[in-house]
């Protein structure tokens, strides 16, 4: 183990047994990729969030859910878009090395620039597309991995 990796595993925050519950509810509502399913895992998140609002994870599947939500629950992306990123940013406040959230934030630049590409750098450093292969990886972080594999870097 590399001591960045030890040092994030000393680092890590206990999570309330009821948030922690709540957000595995809110996976599982989220698995079944349905209108209501999508609803109810959006209130499981913010529920979790409710018990316990740095709860960094829950923010980053809000921000997930919110970005799937086009397509399984025909939502506009004006509404949704704006949503997972206030999700997604308020993620990265409490835990930059989540995957989930720098994906979520990643898929809503892509879809937002106007060219349907996402910024692979900017004068800040890398982008979301980029932090998601050096983060913790969760399977909906590596749903947007091909995706960003195939994006150029587009000229600011």
């Amino acid at each position: 183990m590399t001591p960045e990796e030890e040092a994030r595993l000393g680092a890590a925050r206990s999570v309330s047994p009821e948030a922690h519950e709540a957000y595995l509810m809110g996976r599982y509502a989220f698995n079944k990729r349905t209108e209501a399913g999508l609803k109810q895992a959006l209130q499981y998140y913010q529920r979790a969030i409710d018990l316990d609002p740095g709860y960094a994870a829950a923010h980053a599947a809000m921000a997930s859910t919110y970005n799937v939500m086009q397509f399984y629950a025909g939502f506009s992306p004006t509404i949704v878009f704006p949503l997972a990123r206030e999700a997604g940013q308020r993620a990265l406040q409490l835990d930059d090395s989540l995957a989930e959230a720098h994906a979520a934030l990643a898929r809503v630049a892509a879809f937002t620039t106007g060219n349907g590409r996402a910024p692979i750098a900017s004068s800040n450093g890398p982008s979301s597309f980029t932090r998601t292969t050096r983060a913790s990886i969760t399977p909906t972080a590596v749903t947007w991995l091909p995706l960003a594999a195939s994006m150029k870097p587009s000229r600011a």
